[in-house]
């Protein structure tokens, strides 16, 4: 992965439309060197999930992913070993980021980035999924429609195949986050129809979480055993920070209104 510098923008962005195919085995290197158009270019695929140095991107070559995520994706073009993207204008027209065995397609934003957004809504904790993005230079008509459809229907008469620009690649491992807290057994019984679960993130919104229930999923009670309390939850991507750490508070009364309170900082792998 290159130390290309994925750059924050206020720019309104093009996120790339879905297209289906079957799957074409396996995806190529992590960082490939094309030529053509006039040189050397090489490519950075970086994602809104995993370890960053600065900016909102990682361009780590593994990275954390929650199941049901929805993930960022940022790819842009440089010259080998440049640190600075270059304006795809004149180099490349589009963009095809394959996960599993779906396409997307993007045109460069107004940043000159190409952007997709992917949920990952399939796999159990450890799959490991690769997204790979390739830039295109347009050869006549364009091999592949830039809005969605299926691979099988042309997006014209063919001509000269489109020229493959710059390419990138991610590991994302799936998880699933779990929370766990204990409390001391008491002198008067929990009573847990009053348990209320906070999980606060970063930006400050909070969800609150309660007793799980056949229409409502929420936090498990167990014990007291060994003189604790043991509380459970796996909470949703949408409730965790995708990075760092997320605060949690747990309160729950007893029998005689006395109120109990614990309290956790779940980190992300």
């Amino acid at each position: 992965m290159g130390g290309v510098e994925h750059p924050d923008s206020t720019a309104g962005t093009r996120r790339g439309s879905v297209v289906t195919r079957p799957r074409a085995g396996a995806m190529l290197a992590v960082v490939a060197l094309l030529a053509g158009n006039g040189g050397c270019f090489s490519g950075s695929l970086a994602s809104s999930t995993g370890p960053r140095v600065r900016g909102p991107w990682s361009v780590a070559d593994e990275q954390y992913a929650h199941r049901g995520e929805e993930v960022l994706f940022d790819f842009v073009i440089s010259k080998p070993l440049a640190k600075r993207p270059l304006d795809p204008t004149g180099i490349a027209d589009y963009c095809v980021l394959q996960i599993d065995d779906t396409r997307f397609v993007a045109q460069p934003d107004l940043d000159g980035h190409f952007r997709f957004a992917h949920t990952l809504r399939s796999g159990t904790p450890d799959t490991v999924i690769k997204a790979s993005a390739t830039a295109y230079r347009t050869m006549g008509r364009p091999d592949l429609p830039l809005t969605g459809a299926q691979l099988g229907e042309p997006a014209g008469p063919v001509d000269e195949p489109d020229e493959k620009v710059a390419a990138d690649s991610v590991r994302l491992v799936l998880y699933q986050a779990r929370i766990v807290l204990e409390l001391q057994e008491t002198p008067s019984r929990l009573d847990f129809a009053s348990g209320r679960m906070q999980i606060r993130k970063a930006d400050g919104t909070t969800t609150s979480v309660y007793g799980d229930q056949p229409d409502r999923p929420g936090f498990r009670a167990a014990g007291p055993a060994d003189g604790r309390y043991t509380i459970t939850y796996e909470p949703r991507a949408e409730e965790l920070n995708p990075i760092g750490t997320t605060e949690i508070e747990f309160t729950v009364y007893d029998q005689t209104g006395r109120c109990h309170e614990v309290t956790a900082t779940l980190d992300t792998p």
